[in-house]
């Protein structure tokens, strides 16, 4: 201890004993008794080092416990929010869930995914593509190579018959009935090889193994659809060239027929277009308006235009013929003038007729709805209003006696609900009016005169009962009653009292359905629609009677009270319509109005002021955006034209 002075050793003892600080070798001299090693690897430190050591493998132990649990309890969590979901969407979460956590080459899609894949895509490319970088979704080439693998001969597919056959053991009986649809597809001029099965595809194909070298124009299409269930499946298809030979025609549809037999499907009715081609396989076949069946195998297959297509050729004809029934007479000028002075009132009776209903070109002329908003109930009761307040003559009448025997028609081939509040719309049953309806169309149908001016251009093999014609039960929206209701100078105040009669009763069935008291529907509803102001909803109900069964009707004091407010919306619509709370003053000026009718204190007046104003700005913005859409110059393609110019 001779080279070592007294404050080294004690500064060396205290650490010794301390045992916290590890000496290096700057700080230690050679003459230092106790290394670093021996420092670091002490009894006590040693003992610690495996405590933290067990209680780190311990900590790990419980974390590997903890981590299923964990993912259990999430699971569980997402299944039971995924089980509020609709099946499709909880599918689709599941699935997108699934392939994040995939890297971009080891991804799986199902066949769900890429059917709905590949329906978006077709709906719109550039919407699939945005879609795209949000889900994850099968590239166009994967697309591709899933459609590849589909059965693409032409013909009857015998992949899809025994994909529906397992489908058909699941059905009840009810199910298994169903329809043979059949329609043409115009195609576009264009010739593939396909190289996998040494083919070239765009050539006439009928699909029974006879080919010719002509291009196809078209293509012609068999679906079967349920007539009571939720599901339809196209089965095949023909390439052609021109209209399809009506012989090949009735050879398909017989074999068509036999392979839904043999897989327990029972076909009922052939359901078609009104193009030639089907006509005259209607000829063909021996239909007529007496037998409009034909057989095969000893079994009966009724044949069918498409209603949707029927009532497009109604349209159609109207403009262009007139038709005379009895001592009517129904023309579409009578439409023409009912609609150029309803298009002019604030509120109006058809509000969803356009231009476009009035003066379809070719392109509108092909929409259902062009020719259904026409030909509807609507129209029909806003042309007897019109006729009896004598805004139109009374030979107007007959116009509107067609529209609604039409509209009616319709109605009882379209019906998809149980409830309707058209008896005729509803589902046919033993007790429902349906048979009865049906004879006596047929017996008006029958009566019918085609007029084109002064010729007489109807069409007819009635020559031996043309005289015998029975004649159909009159319908009460046309009837007029004793009352006399014009007026020698007719303004459009009385018509326009009609329709804000229509909407003041609509007010009421809103306000009743969040406050149910018994003195304000005394004090707001008329028992009768004997009167001017309601002759629009007299018409407009679906009953039979002048009580109010369908309808609301308004009483003359609360009528009176939204007709102040429509005033008062017209006037201060203009000047508020600028502003940026356009409603909120528009509702403080309604509130200023007066009212004229009596009711309880919870009446829910600001419910129904808020709801007025509403429906106003709406159809007020609406028309405005209708007068806006100006048609196309002279001259000028319509968009829809240039896209398919090239078919």
């Amino acid at each position: 201890m001779h080279g070592t002075t007294i404050p080294q050793l004690q500064y060396f003892y205290c650490n010794i004993e301390s045992q916290e600080m590890v000496l290096s070798p700057n700080t230690v001299e050679s003459t230092s008794q106790t290394t670093p090693d021996l420092t670091i690897n002490t009894p006590r430190k040693k003992k610690l080092r495996n405590s933290i050591k067990r209680k780190n493998n311990k900590i790990y132990r419980m974390k590997m416990q903890l981590k299923p649990k964990k993912i259990k309890k999430s699971e569980s969590t997402l299944k039971e929010e995924l089980a509020q979901l609709p099946e499709n969407v909880a599918n689709f979460i599941r699935e997108q869930i699934k392939l994040h956590s995939k890297k971009s080459h080891g991804r799986r899609y199902s066949p769900e995914l890429k059917t709905m894949a590949l329906s978006l895509y077709h709906a719109s490319g550039k919407a699939y593509r945005l879609l795209s970088k949000i889900f994850v979704l099968p590239n166009k080439a994967s697309l591709k190579r899933y459609i590849s693998k589909l059965p693409t001969v032409a013909g009857i597919s015998e992949a899809i018959l025994k994909a529906i056959q397992q489908k058909v053991q699941h059905m009840n009986e009810m199910e298994k009935i169903c329809s043979l649809c059949i329609d043409e597809i115009s195609l576009k001029n264009h010739l593939y090889y396909n190289v996998p099965d040494d083919i070239i595809t765009g050539l006439e194909d009928f699909g029974i193994g006879v080919r010719s070298n002509k291009i196809a124009t078209s293509t012609l299409v068999l679906l079967i659809r349920s007539i009571s269930g939720n599901w339809k499946q196209p089965i095949g298809y023909a390439l052609v060239n021109g209209s399809c030979p009506t012989d090949f025609l009735d050879g398909l549809i017989r074999k068509a027929i036999e392979k839904l037999d043999a897989i327990g499907l029972r076909v009922l009715v052939v359901m078609s277009d009104m193009g030639s081609n089907f006509y005259s396989l209607a000829l063909h076949l021996g239909i007529t308006p007496e037998k409009p069946w034909f057989t095969h195998k000893n079994k009966i297959y009724f044949l069918m235009f498409d209603p949707p297509h029927l009532i497009k050729c109604i349209r159609t004809n109207l403009m262009k013929y007139t038709f005379k029934f009895g001592k009517l007479v129904a023309s579409w000028k009578d439409i023409e003038a009912f609609y150029n002075k309803d298009k002019s009132l604030q509120i109006r009776s058809a509000h969803k007729l356009t231009n476009k209903h009035i003066h379809p070109n070719n392109f509108n002329k092909m929409k259902v709805k062009y020719a259904t908003q026409v030909l509807s109930n609507t129209v029909a009761a806003s042309l007897c209003t019109y006729i009896s307040l004598g805004v139109l003559p009374q030979t107007a009448m007959g116009t509107a006696h067609l529209i609604l025997k039409f509209d009616s028609l319709f109605d009882s081939v379209n019906s998809s609900k149980l409830y309707s509040p058209k008896q005729i719309k509803k589902p046919i049953t033993e007790t429902s009016n349906h048979v009865n309806f049906v004879k006596d169309m047929i017996d008006f149908i029958k009566s019918l005169q085609v007029f084109q001016g002064n010729t007489d251009v109807t069409v007819s093999n009635r020559s031996n009962n043309a005289a015998l014609v029975r004649p159909g039960r009159q319908p009460q929206t046309l009837v007029l009653g004793e009352t006399d209701y014009r007026e020698k100078e007719v303004s459009s105040s009385i018509v326009q009292q009609n329709a804000v009669a229509y909407v003041a009763g609509y007010l009421l069935k809103k306000c009743f359905t969040v406050h149910k008291c018994s003195l304000c529907k005394d004090a707001t509803m008329s028992q009768t629609a004997d009167s001017a102001n309601l002759l629009y909803c007299y018409y407009k109900n679906y009953n039979e009677s002048t009580q109010s069964q369908g309808l609301i009707l308004p009483s003359q004091h609360f009528l009176d009270f939204v007709l102040h407010l429509e005033d008062v919306f017209v006037q201060q619509f203009s000047a508020y319509n600028r502003s940026k709370l356009v409603g909120a003053n528009l509702l403080k000026s309604l509130q200023s109005v007066s009212i004229t009718f009596h009711s309880c204190p919870e009446f829910p007046m600001d419910y129904m002021l808020k709801l007025f104003l509403r429906m106003h700005i709406y159809y007020t913005i609406k028309f405005e955006n209708r007068r806006l859409a100006t048609p196309t110059k002279k001259g000028r393609k319509s968009r829809k034209y240039i896209k398919v110019s090239h078919l």
